[in-house]
């Protein structure tokens, strides 16, 4: 595993046809631990666009699964500006478009919904950037990105597919935010936030505004089925800075600093996070324990 690891690149970019997907045969040696995917000539409704994303999504991370390689982030991006671009049917363009959501940890759930908001937007994107006192009752809040961070993830992402996009970033502070402007042609929601959506279009017609169009998207599941959470992705990292620490405090770090291990010690910790996850009521009995001073030397063993 060791070898494998020290064998990847940091980063990789890869172009795929959209009317092919991800052949079988799509690396002969271990990807990038940071992989960006391009989607070359494609025409898409946004739910079409979406369930393309979500093929992609899932394909290219049993793959790395099955060939026990490390992917440690993963985009798919629609080409929509460049050579060989992806097209969005005329009808589903809109001039400006909302989306909202927490956007923590920027997951392949986020990164579709945001995908499939670019994608029709022709002038204007607004994201609306959940803050207090939406974010009260989230599972595992205390270890909640800053408002900062999570919008500098979500600008960043979206600057690579549509640059000359004009994008303007909000704190979401209740359950409307930007969506009641008059100007606004599409809101994009998850299919979990669909009742939220038709919400806003009561509220629209309260205030005498033309009804925004739905565009739903459906939810993104893991690999093991089950609906992505930012939730878990959390417990991730709090377990993977808690295998660092221990790290950090033994015998061991000391003998192999500067070797060529060390620069590897971090994504082991990630993988055996991600690992740990799987299985939540072990993942916060470890994480408990690995925190607590006195274990250090027990969880590393």
């Amino acid at each position: 595993r060791l070898s494998r690891l020290e064998s990847q690149a940091s980063f990789q970019e890869l172009h795929l046809d959209a009317q092919q997907g991800v052949p079988p045969r799509l690396w002969r040696f271990p990807p990038a631990r940071q992989l960006r995917v391009w989607l070359n000539n494609g025409r898409f409704t946004p739910s079409s666009l979406a369930q393309c994303l979500q093929q992609c999504y899932h394909d290219l991370l049993a793959k790395a699964r099955q060939d026990d390689v490390y992917v440690e982030d993963l985009s798919v991006l629609p080409n929509l500006t460049g050579e060989g671009r992806c097209w969005m049917e005329p009808s589903d363009l809109q001039e400006h478009v909302a989306v909202g959501g927490t956007f923590d940890r920027l997951h392949q759930g986020h990164k579709v919904l945001l995908s499939c908001a670019a994608a029709i937007a022709t002038k204007g994107l607004v994201v609306g950037i959940s803050t207090e006192p939406l974010l009260r009752d989230k599972a595992a809040s205390t270890y909640l990105q800053s408002w900062g961070e999570r919008a500098r993830a979500v600008a960043a992402f979206l600057a690579l597919q549509r640059p000359e996009l004009t994008l303007r970033l909000e704190e979401l502070q209740d359950a409307y935010g930007p969506s009641l402007r008059p100007e606004l042609g599409a809101l994009v929601v998850s299919a979990e936030t669909e009742p939220g959506g038709r919400a806003v279009n009561v509220q629209r017609g309260a205030l005498q505004i033309s009804p925004v169009r739905l565009v739903v998207v459906p939810l993104v599941q893991s690999n093991q089925g089950e609906k992505l959470s930012s939730s878990t992705r959390r417990l991730e990292d709090e377990l993977q800075l808690a295998f660092w620490r221990c790290w950090r405090r033994s015998e061991m770090q000391r003998r192999t600093r500067g070797t060529r291990w060390s620069k590897l010690l971090p994504p082991l910790a990630k993988m055996a996070a991600e690992r740990l996850s799987e299985r939540p009521e072990e993942c916060q009995r470890q994480l408990h324990r690995l925190m607590a001073p006195s274990t250090t030397e027990m969880a590393l063993a």
